[in-house]
């Protein structure tokens, strides 16, 4: 599973940063010994809203990718690194090419999966 060693080390990668910033903001607020309790809640929410928004969304495109016979970890990856959410609208268009077969059984006609 390449794809699923890309999907971490992107995100490794890339929580790095985020992380320092956050504990740069949070440890420039207690050295200056002021409280600046709304600075921290306009910086750290607004993040904390974009990840679980990633998150979810990589969550839906995970199990849809799998449910379509698709690499999950290459669309999760490419859907959750692509800024501005162009993967997730890349996802949808490609997903649309590839829809579900639905095979129908001949003898009882009903959906198999």
């Amino acid at each position: 599973m390449k794809s699923k060693r890309v999907f971490w080390a992107l995100t490794i990668i890339l929580a790095v940063p985020v992380i320092a910033v956050l504990a740069f903001a949070t440890g420039t607020i207690i050295i200056d010994d002021i409280s600046y309790n709304w600075q921290i809640f306009i910086l750290v929410i607004p993040v904390i809203v974009v990840i679980a928004v990633m998150f979810f969304v990589g969550c839906f495109v995970y199990r849809d990718a799998k449910h379509r016979g698709l690499d999950p970890w290459l669309w999760t990856t490419i859907v959750v690194f692509v800024p501005n959410l162009i993967g997730l609208i890349i996802y949808l268009v490609f997903r649309n090419q590839h829809s579900i077969e639905n095979k129908t059984c001949k003898n009882y006609h009903r959906n198999v999966k």
